[in-house]
């Protein structure tokens, strides 16, 4: 770090145990190599997030490669414009404690560096030729991939539209071509015709869902993913037959996300849903959670699909953090390793493919 805040968001281990990790800085002296696509700190308008940790320059993505024994420093740049970038802030898609420290960070097989993240920056480095090189007001998401160097920006693109978006997951396809998800207030995103769900759900804000080819030119596919109140897509993983899985929030009352599936929980906060790779039909979909209230009970921080389609997914809740929900309450088998909770804590379910528990 440097001499004002940084936030780690995510990591990534190579094939070579190198270690990979991005977040958000406000300093100008971040430590960056001699050879990074960027060495100089953009910065933007001074910002606090969490009532304590502060940006008094604004901030910059960064994103930092460490040598498998964490001896040296391999590689190091910043990404941003003259606005503050990687941070999610504000509502309705600042919704979780903690929520402004978003995005991913992934590493393919040739060591090849992908970030999802959010801009505020109209001058954000963004390439010719890559589906969406404009800013489109509000804040945007972005998406980019680098060399393993990280001193070669190899594309780079917004992803938005007149509304507000916040990129937080991604996944590669077998292709290497890319799945992201995240959340919006936009109306006008460029949705496929054949989409699972091609106009917004309304409410606050939507989920969505969307598919990049490999070299960044084309947006593939793209659905939205949300009901008639408040919904986001937190999560995104592929199995092993590139069909995406996605993790999220909602207020949506009854079985509004019940799809083909065999458990659920009437009004309940957390969704997950299975789609098809080209987006254009849900082949499964629940919601869990208390049910009591039809809002969120745990913000997601972890989603896993194994290679026999079993789904792994994690969050934590507190009233006094997020405002709502918690752990009380929410449904737990007999035989758990923890059955009862004070309602702060963390929350683990198993779904087995087809949405059975």
């Amino acid at each position: 770090g440097g001499n004002a805040a940084e936030c780690p968001h995510s990591m990534f281990v190579n094939d070579n145990d190198e270690l990979y990790v991005f977040g958000t800085t406000g300093s100008p002296n971040f430590p960056v190599t001699i050879q990074a696509y960027d060495n100089s700190f953009n910065g933007g308008s001074s910002i606090t997030v969490n009532s304590s940790v502060a940006y008094p320059y604004g901030s910059d993505i960064f994103i930092t490669k460490f040598s498998a024994d964490g001896d040296s420093l391999r590689a190091s740049t910043f990404i941003g414009g003259s606005s503050n970038d990687g941070l999610n802030t504000g509502q309705p898609l600042k919704k979780n404690y903690a929520d402004e420290s978003r995005g991913e960070i992934i590493v393919d097989g040739q060591s090849n560096v992908y970030v999802v993240s959010c801009t505020f920056s109209d001058d954000f480095p963004t390439t010719t030729g890559s589906f969406q090189p404009t800013y489109n007001g509000g804040k945007d998401g972005c998406v980019l991939k680098l060399d393993q160097n990280l001193s070669h920006l190899i594309w780079s693109s917004y992803f938005g539209g007149s509304g507000n978006e916040a990129c937080y997951s991604m996944d590669l396809a077998s292709d290497n071509s890319i799945y992201l998800c995240g959340g919006t207030t936009t109306t006008d995103l460029s949705t496929s015709t054949s989409a699972a769900q091609s106009a917004y759900g309304g409410g606050s804000c939507d989920g969505f869902v969307a598919h990049i080819s490999e070299n960044g030119d084309q947006l593939l596919q793209c659905s939205y993913l949300g009901k008639s109140d408040y919904d986001q897509c937190y999560l995104l993983k592929l199995n092993r037959s590139n069909h995406p899985y996605l993790f999220g929030q909602t207020s949506a009352a009854g079985n509004a996300w019940w799809v083909n599936t065999l458990y659920g929980q009437p009004g309940g906060g957390q969704f997950l849903t299975h789609l098809t790779p080209n987006l254009d039909s849900i082949i499964w979909s629940t919601a869990y959670g208390t049910g009591n209230e039809q809002r969120p009970d745990i913000s997601p921080t972890a989603l896993l699909v194994d290679l026999c389609n079993t789904v792994y997914m994690s969050g934590w809740g507190s009233r006094q953090l997020n405002g709502f929900g918690g752990t009380q309450g929410l449904p737990v088998t007999a035989d758990a390793f923890q059955t009862t909770t004070d309602g702060r804590g963390y929350y683990f379910i198993c779904l087995r493919e087809g949405g059975t528990t």
